[in-house]
């Protein structure tokens, strides 16, 4: 723990601890950002000062430890007013896109975007699976029509939603073809980057500043 912050812990990559620094940036916590190497997680893991071996880690200013990505941004998404929507079926929208977006980060369908060399059923997979990720918030979004994906208030959904988007379709810091088959695939329907664009307008300068990574 820094001088008395709370500290997040990830690599230097945007993936699962991407959403949670949106929350942290939104909310204006003042955090301690630290980025570890994957020679560092290794020798973290093997000490035993991570719990489950896992990493995002978020320390609070009381000396817990606690992992689990989603749980974490739940946690700090109640804490901020970032997490229950208006009505009992918002709820259910902000847990429903968590639950999707854990499918897509479940297909492994990031690892074409960090390796040298994929074989053709592995970018095959990720195409399909990112498709259907896209398929399903387009056609959440079409059927509601909210300013946001629960509602017309910003919630832990809108930055799980985002970065994924940003990092699958978005990402000029990666210049694998993938990502161009991505983007292709959210410009056939306009609704996502429209929404996109409102949930960055949100974020301020966050998203310029909030690095260059592959995913």
């Amino acid at each position: 723990m820094a001088d008395g912050k709370p500290t997040l812990t990830y690599f230097p990559v945007h993936a699962k601890a991407d959403p949670i620094r949106m929350l942290l940036h939104k909310a204006g916590v003042d955090y301690t950002n630290e980025l570890i190497s994957f020679a560092d997680f290794g020798a973290l893991k093997a000490s035993g000062a991570l719990p489950a071996g896992q990493v995002p880690l978020w320390k609070t200013v009381d000396g817990k430890m606690l992992n689990q990505a989603y749980a974490i941004i739940r946690l700090l998404g109640r804490q901020h007013g970032f997490y229950d929507g208006s009505s009992i079926e918002e709820s259910f929208l902000v847990d429903w896109a968590l639950e999707t977006s854990l499918d897509l980060q479940n297909s492994r369908a990031y690892r074409v975007y960090m390796q040298d060399e994929s074989t053709e059923e592995e970018l095959e997979a990720s195409k399909t699976n990112f498709a259907k990720f896209s398929k399903q918030i387009a056609a959440s979004l079409t059927e509601r029509g909210t300013t946001f994906f629960a509602g017309d208030r910003l919630t832990i959904a809108d930055f799980v939603i985002l970065s994924h988007f940003l990092s699958m379709a978005f990402n000029e810091a990666n210049d694998k073809p993938i990502v161009a088959t991505a983007a292709a695939t959210v410009a056939e329907t306009p609704i996502i980057g429209e929404y996109c664009e409102r949930v960055k307008a949100q974020l301020g300068d966050y998203i310029a500043s909030r690095g260059a990574y592959v995913c």
